[in-house]
């Protein structure tokens, strides 16, 4: 079976990550796969190519509102498909999902993961954003395409929006290698650090998480954060830094290939996100042994058991925040006992392989009309 993924980027977002990862399982599971990129920007490509994985690039500029760049794409992708003759297109996130529908033969069977809530399935006082629910509706009934969430909220709430039928809707956690993540010994001799892993966007809580610390550091004055990725946001945070006499305490370690040794060197993982489908970062924190003090939001809630693995806090109350993340560092024991049962529910709920698996039974249930 041929399956081809189709995809904005290869940059370092959550959807993209989730690929790296399962890709090369459903390969040795037997299934063809290859990746096409809507665009050129595709950091991330050498990670498929050391797995063998092909690589197709559209060369896509522009948003869903460039026509021009819409066509040319759609053009492309048509080609590519009656070229390579792919048996399922599974897509992810709204353009390339948009895109699919569109330049699709019949024969070929369409799947789209949706790996969170999209902003404007809830904005009803916005013409673009009903706008754009209402396509996404209409184009999915019309080719019968097969959704899987990363979560049951984004199940809930996709089927709210788009009122996909509950028969071909399916929930798939996203998964991590948890070997690729060895349980790191973290020194009680060496500075306390936080570590933050997303892009700096609002949706991400960097704001609440610099509250947090400047809270925190009355009564650890040792305390560091490292933040790890990079975003439009990045001026303001320094600015919000500097204002409460934090800036010292932060390390801004950019966009990273790699964030192993950045988990390793922490001793919690904040995720205090306004929103998330379910959170690769998380996910990869908790199989690094970390607790994670995270806000009761989205699949973060599915991710992260409270009191088990780590804490959930209101979204957006950075003093909650603050306080769970202080229990923690003032009690060793409890830090531990939390990141080893983080990692156990990793290897038992999130491992790659059964989200492998998953995926590669409803490919075949998908082409044999069982879906």
């Amino acid at each position: 079976m041929k399956v081809f993924h189709l995809i904005a980027t290869l940059g370092y977002g959550g959807a993209e990550i989730l690929l790296t990862a399962l890709l090369p399982y459903l390969k040795q599971r037997g299934v063809d796969v290859a990746v096409v990129s809507l665009s050129h920007d595709m950091p991330l490509q050498d990670r498929f190519r050391a797995d063998g994985i092909p690589l197709h690039s559209l060369g896509h500029q522009g948003t869903v509102y460039s026509l021009r760049g819409m066509a040319r794409s759609y053009r492309r992708l048509r080609d590519l498909l009656k070229r390579e003759r792919p048996d399922v297109l599974h897509s992810h996130l709204y353009l390339p999902d948009l895109i699919a529908r569109l330049a699709a033969p019949r024969s070929c069977s369409l799947m789209t993961t949706l790996h969170g809530k999209d902003q404007w399935w809830g904005e009803r006082d916005r013409v673009r954003s009903i706008g754009k629910t209402w396509v996404d509706r209409i184009t999915g009934t019309f080719r019968g395409v097969r959704y899987v969430s990363v979560s049951e909220d984004v199940r809930k709430e996709a089927c709210l929006a788009l009122g996909v039928l509950p028969a071909r809707h399916r929930v798939i956690y996203s998964g991590v290698d948890a070997a690729h993540f060895p349980l790191m010994q973290r020194s009680q001799e060496r500075q306390p650090a936080l570590v933050q892993v997303g892009r700096f966007y609002s949706e991400k809580g960097h704001a609440t998480a610099l509250n947090a610390l400047g809270l925190l550091r009355a009564s650890f004055p040792n305390l560091r954060l490292v933040l790890v990725g990079d975003g439009p946001l990045r001026h303001t945070l320094e600015s919000q830094a500097r204002n409460l006499k934090i800036l010292d305490a932060i390390t801004f370690a950019g966009t990273q290939t790699d964030i192993r040794k950045y988990l390793g060197a922490a001793d919690i993982c904040w995720m205090p996100s306004d929103r998330e489908g379910l959170g690769m970062a998380c996910l990869e924190a908790m199989a690094s042994g970390l607790p994670v003090v995270a806000t009761a939001v989205g699949g973060l809630q599915e991710a992260v058991s409270d009191g088990e693995t780590g804490f959930l806090v209101p979204r957006g109350d950075h003093r909650a925040l603050a306080e769970r993340t202080a229990l923690l560092l003032r009690d060793r024991v409890l830090s531990f006992r939390l990141g080893v049962n983080g990692r156990r529910r990793v290897e038992k709920l999130f491992a790659i392989e059964t989200t492998a698996m998953r995926y590669h039974e409803s490919y075949e249930d998908l082409r044999s009309g069982r879906w």
